[in-house]
């Protein structure tokens, strides 16, 4: 059997949006990562249980992937560090969906599931989504939600 990919966004799974109104106030905000802006402990937290669960793989499929220091920020918040020797999409487009869809294909087709709190450009994959709140970010409900998806 392959290794589940987990195709990964950044922004509204793992960091939360409300972060900003955070950062700018000067209020405390218990769920996040200490030196890591934006990072929820729990959403953290549960990737790592996800990845555990099922002895699979990151693929990181959020724009976060441009930056050449992405894995290493993903490190430092706690992520991994299972990430797949191909650890990210291309950028090539049309849409992510593509993108994704490309991936697979140069990568044999596992079973995976992906999680972001934004589904648009990934109707090709609204089967194998697990559609985050981008207020909160990765939850226990979502983690059920993904192994249900990669048990299938």
């Amino acid at each position: 059997m392959m290794t589940p990919i987990i195709f990964l966004d950044i922004d509204g799974v793992l960091t939360i949006r409300e972060m900003h109104r955070v950062f700018r106030s000067g209020n405390r905000y218990p769920n996040l990562i200490k030196g890591q802006r934006g990072f929820s402990r729990a959403a953290v937290a549960n990737l790592n249980r996800l990845v555990s669960r099922v002895a699979a793989q990151i693929v990181v499929s959020s724009s976060w992937r441009m930056d050449p220091n992405c894995r290493q920020r993903l490190l430092e918040a706690g992520i991994g560090p299972a990430f797949h020797d191909d650890w990210c999409t291309d950028t090539d487009g049309p849409d992510r969906g593509s993108e994704i869809s490309r991936w697979l294909s140069r990568n044999g087709s596992p079973p995976y599931v992906l999680l972001d709190d934004w589904p648009h450009e990934l109707s090709t994959h609204a089967h194998r989504l697990v559609n985050t709140d981008f207020r909160v970010g990765l939850q226990a409900r979502d983690l059920a939600r993904a192994l249900d998806v990669l048990r299938a």
